[in-house]
């Protein structure tokens, strides 16, 4: 069965895509993400980043980053999509964010592709070991060093948002090997 972790967002969007046939290491997942800065673009191994230029109209841009997941989903061959719930604490544009996130369940669901929505709490207790656990603790749970990769001091986007949708696709593995 191949599975898909999508930590998905307006800005920057990452998907790991797995095959449950294997064992689940960051080498044996392929990552895919979506940003509007172009040096923050790898293609590298199985990381593959796209740039996009943010459209001011919301519908418009809604489209074309829920068109590029479905694509990749399809591509892949996607079976089911674990999915990354909105946050208790989000401030600041969360109708646009669900409009966002809505205009993707509705193309995941119309491809056929089955999906679970994950509470990051959830997700973050189960894989990394505290419910509440911040962006420095996701990633260092990661292991992986792609602050270098990316030539990066920091933990910003699009690492962060690989590293989420890692452990993300982390989590539907475990949960698929329970049922």
């Amino acid at each position: 069965m191949i599975i898909a972790g999508i930590d998905y967002s307006m800005s920057c969007p990452s998907l790991c895509i797995f095959d449950t046939e294997l064992d689940f290491t960051f080498q044996n997942c392929d990552f895919y993400y979506l940003i509007d800065k172009k040096t923050k673009i790898i293609e590298e191994g199985n990381i593959h980043g796209e740039y996009y230029s943010k459209d001011s109209e919301n519908v418009k841009r809604f489209d074309h980053i829920s068109d590029w997941a479905i694509t990749i989903l399809k591509n892949q061959k996607v079976n089911h999509v674990y999915l990354e719930g909105y946050s208790m604490g989000s401030r600041g544009r969360v109708f646009h964010i669900a409009e966002n996130t809505g205009v993707l369940k509705q193309k995941i669901y119309k491809a056929g592709i089955t999906f679970e929505v994950i509470p990051p709490s959830t997700w973050k207790k189960e894989v990394v070991g505290k419910g509440n656990a911040d962006k420095q603790y996701v990633y260092e749970s990661l292991g992986i060093d792609l602050k270098t990769k990316f030539k990066s001091k920091s933990i910003t986007s699009p690492i962060n948002d690989i590293a989420d949708s890692y452990f993300i696709c982390k989590y539907g593995s475990l949960t698929t090997q329970s049922q």
